[in-house]
């Protein structure tokens, strides 16, 4: 589905991308520019942060809230997203200038600072815990696929390190976003499976899995919008997944599963 149309269809999108334009804005400039990414970049958004304003539509109208909450999940992501592409000290010696590492450093901490600012300002501090524990449960994976990597295949520690670091903030994302617009407890456990499956399908694009693998986390999903109010919205989870499973044919479309090739384009 083209960004055109999840704006059409999701108008708090439009609202979401503009509070993360002014969230980059600090007193050297815009973040953005200082580290040279395309200027396109605002307009990829995370399929957690989507997760967020479809649930509240599918429960019903999205508040203040709900906006505030996927552009807190869009913030977590791109802070993400910049710290999963700083190498290792002992690779940057050898692969990058490392000048640049620091800043990079600094501005994914930033963006982990503004996510607290933006709970504060939405009167959703309740949050924060959740949040912070999925924050740390995506790095103790990425830390586990840097270890990972080169060595023998381990499938436990492969699929651990993938529930940590991709599904961690979907599965947080969905619940809290169920939380929010009045879900029942069923329902919320039903989301957190979509949040789960859609964060793996996601994560393929990082650490590639196979068509069986993909097969299994589309099904999950599946079977768990079954458990969710029938509408426009659980049929637009379906093209979201049908985007991340590689079944759509429609290529005029930015998820953030490709963000971090653009944030280190230099």
């Amino acid at each position: 589905m083209a960004l055109r149309i999840w704006k059409s269809l999701l108008p708090e999108l439009a609202k979401v991308q503009a509070w993360l334009d002014k969230e980059m804005q600090i007193r050297s400039g815009h973040v953005g520019q200082l580290m040279g990414w395309p200027a396109s970049y605002l307009e990829q958004v995370s399929p957690a942060s989507l997760l967020v304003l479809l649930i509240a539509r599918m429960f019903g109208d999205p508040n203040r809230q709900a906006a505030y909450l996927a552009n807190v999940v869009q913030l977590i992501d791109l802070a993400m997203e910049i710290h999963r592409k700083v190498p290792d000290e002992e690779a940057a010696v050898a692969a990058v200038d490392k000048n640049g590492i620091p800043f990079s450093v600094l501005v994914g901490d930033l963006l982990y600072g503004q996510f607290f600012a933006g709970l504060c300002r939405s009167g959703l501090l309740e949050f924060l815990s959740p949040l912070s524990v999925a924050i740390c449960r995506m790095h103790e994976g990425g830390m586990m696929r840097k270890e990972l990597a080169g060595g023998p295949a381990n499938t436990e520690k492969i699929e651990t390190m993938r529930e940590l670091e991709f599904a961690s903030l979907p599965v947080a994302a969905c619940r809290l976003a169920g939380q929010l617009s009045g879900a029942l407890p069923d329902q919320i456990q039903a989301l957190e499976r979509l949040g789960q499956a859609i964060g793996l399908l996601n994560g393929a694009v990082v650490v590639p899995a196979s068509p069986g693998q993909i097969s299994a986390w589309l099904g999950q999903a599946l079977d768990a919008l079954k458990k969710l109010p029938p509408g426009r919205m659980r049929e637009a989870c379906r093209d979201l997944l049908d985007q991340l499973s590689g079944r759509s044919g429609e290529q005029d479309y930015r998820l953030a599963s490709g963000l971090g090739k653009a944030l280190v384009a230099r």
